[in-house]
């Protein structure tokens, strides 16, 4: 699936970083594929931070319905027309219950 513009949400603003959650269902590897995030070129920047949550996603609404993996990818690349981010610092996703 592509980058879908509405699943990038902002949660924090401090000083000179923002922190985005995102939500897709999309694995770690596309989504740290470069220009992934470029529909998001203009307000994005170097140092910015997503929070990447993988799952079964309600395409309407963008919202999971499930939860199965996550991440955080860093900006660490971003000109006018391109924006790179690091390979996943992956968390683990687990329901013992």
């Amino acid at each position: 699936m592509a980058f879908v513009l509405k699943n990038l949400k902002l949660l924090a603003s401090v000083g000179d970083t923002n922190l985005y959650t995102y939500n897709t269902d999309d694995s770690a590897a596309t989504v740290d594929t470069a220009n992934y995030f470029v529909e998001a070129v203009d307000f994005l920047k170097v140092g910015d931070i997503i929070i990447r949550k993988t799952g079964t996603l309600d395409s309407a609404s963008g919202l999971l319905t499930a939860m199965t993996a996550g991440g955080f990818h860093f900006i660490n690349a971003r000109s006018d027309t391109a924006v790179d981010v690091t390979d996943a610092l992956a968390f683990v996703v687990t329901d013992t219950d």
